[in-house]
């Protein structure tokens, strides 16, 4: 539990204690375990002796100040002593003593604390795990004093392991690496080499840090990110002895002692001390302990310790990182799995359910010990269950909030915690804080001025309201009251530095050092207060005295990197050579491979004049991180080069004017379109772009004005190298504008951190030649994609172009793929002499892009070049579940959703009625927002996430619902998806970059849900969806890419029924009924929601087919029901269904619609194969009543035309003599028409539209003929 990782957060710190006050402790119990010799201090490393000598001088023992009688925290203080003393005998002591070192930062004096754990860490009837946290505590207590050796004592006395060799890092994307044996778990070889996750490597000895046990790995391990490390230790025990290991460690773990694995955890959580145990046997001997570190993300370390059964350090056993291994012992390695120090609390809560304090406890170690994956939220979940049966107690509510991952959550719950007790301290300045956090400072105001008047001695409430005055630019009054709770607590670390900041603001710097000297008085390892001394002490000229609180930051973190380099860099801009190389020797000892490191070193080394080590320096540093652009500009300086990757291919635009001819009949034609791409190791690249193009129409010129460049402003950094115009008769503008536009879309409601950066060029006129050349360097320290690189460039474009060119450069050992286009294109790859691949794609000639109406997408019309470093799609596939599969595991908040999604259903449902209520309730119930920003625009956010903000985009959704499918036990698999407009993909190369949507998939089904589609049900796919290009992510490997199988026209058919009666005027009233299934029935769901409009939506549907039809009546089923067929009836007036043609009367029986020509294929000829929506069937129906004495002249035959393509039927009776019927079916059967096929389909539609359009007309009906009389018969 590192110092820096105890505080919860304010609120936390302040909880309220549930037992009463208690008396003074009895003195310390004697025992063997409690007077048992303390092992000798370890010793320091010679930099970080230097470092601290001026500190290493035992502080004066002052007299304590008496505590202040309105002093709230002494008196929570005293409480948590009291219940630590009350709960002295059981392992439940340990929370008190963690909930009073919350208090560190409010107390005057850190001597109550200092006392308190003293009294436990040697009380002999206390438990050992509770002793020893008391011991870990009170050394961090004495670091914050000053008492050095004190905390260094009693961190010997702990037995932890600070002596290690380190290997790695290996990989361990998508979490596979913790089972994979390394090099090192293999066998043990101090001088051996082996492949790491971004370059070889090799065991190397950490630096022996000596602060709070921690062996902090942040900086010492690059990249840090989803790697595998191992850190071995030797273990010299005098004889064979019992021992108890403990661990604290980020990420999985696993814990070897002479080859055999006793310890194994399998959650990635942050490190905290002692959160896991083992009893092991040490034999006699150096007993070789090997941990396998598993991380993910976040803080990267570990606290190793080694105790007897009574948790001090063992007597006689000591630890190393030797240059030579010694021979491992002998012999078996007994060892048992201890319970860890949550257990009794789990075992209480679990024995008690319904005991809310029980669980309230058990919540908070979990909090504090952190031992489970957050990810799998029951922290929160206890948390919340407490809250929930301790509706009235403001700390079960804090506890709450404080694990809340919903910020809507966060603040319901903050907000119950002051409903249960109005004014509560605790509960008053969280709650502020959060409405600061979300610019609701005046609301946070009004909060804080009641909360304060009700508690005049809680002075963090004053200092927030300071805060919140400045952050709506009341700087003077917030001053003011900063300056007033500095006279009135004057020895409160927190107030001193804001205080000193104020009077610094206003120039009274001397002042403010005096402020910022008490404050480190009173907390030794105060950081901020000293690295804002060093600066104001900078500022004054006084060096010395900002070295000196530079080599005192140092001592106090000795694992911080940054400080070391502050005081490298400070000790070079002053000319301390020496000391300035021996803090940046230092950094490097902590972190060899960490560019900035070398970095920095190299920008002070030439600032003291050497070259020579600046020029190293920066060099490594760009072997390191090669996408640094500062550096790679730096570098050029010192070797007087010119240009980086690429620009030496770059086109003489003015030689290419000169040569290249105008093309007649082009509005503007590329002269040279280039694209050079450096790949680093870590898949990060360098992009060079130079674009060349004639302008030779006014069309031309408004097509070509502005270019557009896309941007991730906090990952990529763009320099514009070239922007001109070239004239015809030779002159050249240098003059462009710049401006910037965001790429999110409200109205779609997709927002990215991605921008369009336009360059443009307003004196460009025809004739003209423009250049843009520029490039696109990225910056992030990290790739989001582990080490992937894609790319899609496009060959073809609606210009043509004269040269096209793709330069790739690929780090040794990296394979690019790449498809093959269907033009002629030149290939070409050779390898550099550092082991490097240079491959070059070129072309010559290539034609423009003609673009027809209903074409398919552009990558199976215009030639494209996809290059990627994934060789298939299985590895595409594992790469993407490792990426996602902690964000679908279900929660308690997961599985309370389904219950109350499957409640409404009968019981006895089957699958897919639960499948069916799991989709209607993620497409109806959670809004289409995407928030594509950083790893986000890959990966979706936690499942338990979405459903608490109700809001996520299309991987959300997905993930959302595999979780609850999950949940009830439903196997589903996500799906990345192209979706069809974009067009077919080559199968080859693999790669992330040719999806842009995802969906889910339920095989036992064969169900493809996507949970974007709002209106469509379950068995309604979108158009977008049907024959798209998908890969289906298995989790246990065997992704292939595949395609979606188009619809079928029986799942998509219109049924209607019409009643027409129809007068000898031509009016007419039409009566009916009409089903529509399938996915025409989202359409009508959209289209007739708004209740008021359907009317007159209705009728303008009806426009052309019946002109002038008013509707009387229109009912519609439940439209919101998207897992049935939409069904609506009608009556409507057609004033001019029938036309008056002389003594006849004369209709088109299926009405005068648009024509399927018209509708399908007006072109008379095409290029391009035709896509159409789906296929669909429409069934009708047209009983007509007709006019009194009226009869057909003549029924059209019927007609029964099948093609490839679809079919039409029609048929016409006469019933009862006065009723006419005309039905019929028209069926399309297609969703792609091949261009040779393409006038056979139009001559299809065209006898669709010739049968439909026939005309009956009506004349006089024939007068009655009599039955001619039966003879009688003879009898």
């Amino acid at each position: 539990m590192r110092t820096r990782s105890l505080a919860l957060a304010a609120a936390l710190s302040l909880l309220a204690p549930g037992a009463s006050l208690a008396a003074e402790p009895p003195a310390p119990a004697s025992s063997s375990e409690a007077s048992s010799p303390a092992p000798a201090p370890a010793p320091m490393a010679a930099g970080e002796a230097a470092a601290i000598a001026s500190v290493e001088e035992p502080l004066p023992e002052l007299p304590e100040p008496a505590p202040r009688l309105d002093d709230p925290f002494v008196a929570e203080l005293e409480a948590h002593k009291a219940e630590a003393i009350a709960r002295a005998r059981g392992p439940e002591a340990a929370l008190p003593l963690l909930r009073a070192f919350n208090l560190r930062d409010r107390l005057s004096t850190l001597a109550p604390l200092a006392k308190l754990y003293g009294q436990f860490a040697d009380w002999g009837a206390v438990q050992p795990e509770v002793r020893s946290l008391a011991r870990y505590l009170l050394a961090q207590v004495q670091y914050s004093r000053g008492r050095l050796p004190a905390a260094r004592d009693q961190l010997a006395r702990l037995g932890l392991v600070n002596r290690f060799w380190l290997a790695g890092p290996f990989d361990n994307e998508g979490k596979s690496g913790c089972d994979t044996a390394w090099p090192p778990e293999k066998s043990i070889d101090l001088a051996a080499r082996f492949p790491g996750k971004v370059r070889e490597g090799g065991w190397r000895r950490l630096p022996e840090i000596v602060r709070d046990g921690y062996m902090d790995l942040g900086a010492a391990v690059s990249p840090s990110d989803e790697t595998v490390t191992y850190a071995l230790a030797v273990v010299e025990a005098p004889a064979d002895k019992k021992a108890v290991l403990h661990l604290g460690a980020s990420g999985a773990s696993r814990l070897f002692v002479n080859g055999v694995k006793v310890l194994s955890d399998d959650a990635y959580h942050p490190a905290r001390f002692d959160q896991a145990q083992v009893g092991v046997t040490l034999r006699k001997g150096a007993n070789r302990v090997l941990l396998k570190l598993c991380q993910q993300s976040g803080p990267h370390g570990f606290f190793l310790r080694v105790s007897g059964p009574n948790g001090d350090a063992l007597p006689g056993v000591t630890f190393s990182a030797p240059d030579v291994l010694p021979a491992q012992p002998k012999g078996s390695v007994p060892h048992e799995s201890l319970p860890g120090p949550v257990e009794a609390f789990r075992r209480r809560a679990e024995a008690a359910k319904e005991d809310g304090r029980a669980r309230l406890e058990y919540a908070e170690m979990l909090v504090h010990k952190q031992i489970l994956d957050p990810k799998n939220r029951q922290e929160a979940a206890e948390a919340l269950r407490a809250a929930q049966l301790l509706p009235k107690d403001p700390a079960a509510q804090l506890l709450a909030a404080f694990t809340a991952d919903d910020p809507n959550e966060r603040r319901q719950l903050l907000e119950a915690a002051l409903a249960a007790q109005p004014g509560h301290p605790a509960a008053t300045y969280a709650l502020a804080r959060h409405l600061m956090g979300h610019d609701l400072e005046r609301r946070a105001l009004g909060l804080l001025d009641s909360a304060i008047e009700r508690h005049p001695s809680h002075f963090p409430l004053a200092a927030l309201k300071a805060r919140a005055l400045e952050s709506l630019g009341l700087q003077r009054q917030s001053e003011e009251l900063v300056l007033r709770l500095w006279r009135a607590w004057p020895d409160r670390p927190e107030v001193l530095r804001d205080a000193a900041r104020v009077i610094r603001r206003r120039e009274q710097v001397r002042d403010s050092i005096a402020l910022l000297r008490v404050a480190i008085s009173l907390r030794f390892d105060d950081l901020e207060s000293r690295r804002m001394l060093a600066a104001a002490l900078a500022d004054l000229g006084e060096v010395e005295g900002a070295l000196k609180e530079q080599r005192e930051s140092c001592a106090i973190d000795p694992w911080d990197v940054r400080s070391w380099l502050r005081l490298g860099e400070l000790a070079a801009a002053n000319g301390r050579a020496t000391e300035a190389r021996s803090a940046f020797a230092r950094a490097l000892e902590i972190a060899p491979e960490d560019a900035e490191v070398y970095e920095r070193q190299g920008q002070s080394l030439a600032r003291l004049g050497d070259s020579s080590g600046a020029l190293s320096a920066l060099t490594r540093s760009l072997e390191l991180k090669p996408q640094n652009p500062v550096v790679k500009e730096a570098l050029k300086a010192f070797r007087r080069e010119g240009r980086g990757f690429g620009e030496d291919l770059a086109w003489d635009a003015f030689k290419l004017a000169a040569e290249t001819p105008p093309a007649p009949g082009e509005d503007a034609v590329a002269l040279a379109e280039l694209t050079a791409v450096k790949v680093h190791p870590s898949g990060l690249s360098s992009r060079f772009e130079q674009l060349v193009i004639r302008v030779q129409t006014a069309r031309g010129v408004e097509a070509e004005r502005s270019q557009w460049i896309t941007v991730s402003p906090d990952r990529q950094d763009l320099k514009i190298l070239r922007a001109r115009v070239l004239k015809p008769d030779g002159s050249v503008l240098d003059s462009y504008q710049e401006s910037e536009r965001s790429l999110s879309d409200g109205a779609s409601r997709l927002y990215y951190d991605a921008r369009g950066h336009i360059i443009s060029f307003p004196n460009l006129e025809p004739g003209d030649v423009l250049e843009l050349a520029y490039r696109l360097d990225d910056t992030a320290n990290d790739n989001l994609l582990s080490d992937y690189f894609g790319d899609v460039s496009s060959i073809q474009a609606e210009i043509p172009k004269a040269r096209f060119d793709y330069v790739l450069s690929a780090p040794k050992g990296r394979t690019i793929y790449s498809n093959t286009p269907d033009l002629p294109l030149d290939k070409r790859d050779q390898t550099l002499p550092d082991g490097s691949r240079l491959y070059r794609w070129s072309a010559k000639g290539v034609a423009k892009i003609v673009s027809e109406p209903g074409m398919p997408g552009r990558s199976e019309t215009a030639a494209q070049l996809h290059v990627s470093t994934y060789s298939d799609w299985d590895a595409v596939g594992r790469y993407y579940w490792g990426l996602v599969r902690d964000e679908l595991t279900p929660t308690a908040e997961i599985r309370a959703a389904l219950k109350e999604i499957v409640a409404g259903l009968p019981k006895g449902s089957d699958e897919l009625a639960i499948i069916r209520a799991v989709y209607g309730f993620v497409v109806s119930k959670t809004r289409y927002v995407g928030l594509e920003f950083g790893i986000h625009g890959f990966k979706p956010y936690k499942v338990d996430k979405v459903l608490a903000r109700r809001f996520g985009d299309c991987k959300d959704k997905a993930s959302l619902m595999h979780a609850l499918l999950e949940a009830a036990g439903i196997d589903s698999r996500l799906v990345l998806l192209r979706m069809k407009r974009l067009g077919a993909i080559d199968p080859v190369p693999a790669s992330l970059a040719i999806f842009d949507h995802a969906i889910l998939y339920v095989p036992k089904h064969d169900l493809w849900l996507d949970g974007t589609a709002e209106l469509y049900g379950s068995r309604e796919l979108p158009v977008e969806d049907r024959g798209a290009v998908v890969l289906v992510i298995e989790p246990q490997g065997g992704s292939k890419l595949s395609q979606i199988p188009q619809g079928r026209a029986a799942d998509n058919v219109t049924r209607a029924d019409y009643e027409i009666a129809l007068a000898a005027s031509g009016q007419a009233v039409l009566r009916g009924k009409a089903t529509v299934a399938g996915l025409a029935a989202p359409e009508y769901r959209r289209s007739f929601q708004q209740a008021d409009a359907r009317k007159q939506r209705y009728e303008q549907g009806w426009a052309r087919t019946f002109p002038g039809t008013k509707v009387r009546e229109l009912a519609f089923s439940d439209l919101s029901a998207i897992e049935k067929d939409v069904e609506m009836s009608f009556e409507m007036d057609a004033p001019a269904w029938a036309a008056r043609e002389g003594e006849t009367l004369a209709f088109t029986p299926f009405g005068q619609g648009a024509s399927y020509v018209e509708s399908y294929a007006p072109l008379s000829t095409r290029s391009w194969d035709l896509l159409l929506p789906y296929p669909w069937a429409n069934r009708f129906r047209y009983r007509i009543a007709l006019p009194e004495g009226t009869a057909p002249t003549d029924l059209p035959k019927e007609v029964d035309i099948q093609s490839p393509f679809g079919g039409v039927k029609l048929a016409y009776r006469l019933e009862g003599g006065r009723e006419l019927v005309a039905e019929g079916e028209v069926l399309l059967g297609v969703t792609r028409v091949k261009a040779s096929e393409y006038v056979a389909f139009r001559t299809f539609l065209g006898q669709v539209d010739a049968a439909l359009s026939r005309r009956i007309r009506l004349g006089p009906a024939a007068p009655a003929v009599p039955a001619p009389a039966q003879p009688m018969m003879r009898r």
